[in-house]
């Protein structure tokens, strides 16, 4: 049925969150404030989580520094401040 398509949408949108959530850490209230009311309610129910940003440079032997600055810029929660 459609509710449990839109309910298996839902659960992958949470976990995708999360992975999110466990890279960049927990944003403050205004980064999130273009965000949808189900992402922003999700986020702000988590434990608060520190960035894991160092992590970017383990994702492959042949990163460079520039490279993970680069996604650091590009990985922001607020969009207007995306490179």
């Amino acid at each position: 049925t459609d509710r449990s398509i839109d309910r298996e949408e839902r659960c992958f949108s949470f976990v995708q969150l999360d992975l999110i959530l466990n890279l960049l850490g927990t944003p403050q209230v205004d980064e999130i404030t273009s965000a949808c009311d189900g992402a922003k309610s999700y986020i702000l129910s988590k434990t608060w989580r520190s960035a894991k940003l160092n992590n970017l440079y383990s994702m492959s032997k042949n990163v460079t520094h520039e490279a993970v600055q680069l996604l650091i810029r590009m990985l922001t929660w607020d969009p207007r401040k995306r490179m």
